[in-house]
């Protein structure tokens, strides 16, 4: 059940709990007997009192709806409760790393280049056959002397070294994002 339903359900309950005191409040004639005859007259009278109603049923039939609707099978459920790793394969069996590991190894490669200030990383990998399938992209900021294009394929060729050499991933997808142009840093200069 989502949060939405959750908190639907809240104002649902609530809702109950007000007309159980209500009613609670009738059967011990707090109110008086006449009074409450003619404002029910009144309200029954209305054209809200039936769109009211309504709408009530409707919000009943659905949180009678969420209620018996499944809410994923376990192995569903276990698979949302691991972490996300890469598959890879070596000759003595399998070995899941985690994409965070993934996303550091990427984003140190990056960092390693020459004209790049900032690198961050995010990887996703899908179960695919034996192995896995790894999508990975990694956004960069970069000194302005520098030439995009030139430090995308040293980062491309660095991360490609790295993924075969650390990981032992001959495919994956890599997407190069550059996200900011910066002036390299300088010495700060003297006020006087």
């Amino acid at each position: 059940m989502g949060f939405f339903n959750r908190f639907l359900l809240f104002l649902y309950a609530l809702l109950i709990a007000l007309a159980s005191l209500g009613v609670i409040a009738l059967c011990l004639h707090v109110l008086p007997e006449p009074m409450v005859h003619n404002e029910l007259r009144f309200l029954l009278s209305r054209w809200e009192t039936i769109a009211v109603a309504a709408f009530l049923f409707l919000w009943s039939v659905h949180m009678m709806g969420c209620s018996f609707a499944r809410s994923g099978d376990s192995k569903q459920q276990k698979k949302k409760d691991e972490p996300e790793a890469v598959l890879v394969k070596t000759a003595t069996g399998e070995v899941k790393v985690a994409t965070n590991a993934v996303c550091g190894l990427i984003e140190k490669c990056a960092m390693g280049v020459f004209g790049v200030r900032e690198a961050r990383a995010k990887v996703h990998s899908t179960a695919q056959g034996e192995g896995s399938q790894v999508e990975a992209a990694v956004n960069v900021a970069v000194d302005d002397d520098q030439n995009v294009g030139t430090v995308s394929d040293y980062i491309r060729s660095e991360v490609d070294r790295n993924m075969k050499q650390v990981l032992g991933l001959e495919t994956y997808k890599l997407t190069v994002a550059v996200t900011e142009i910066a002036r390299p840093e300088t010495a700060a200069r003297r006020v006087r």
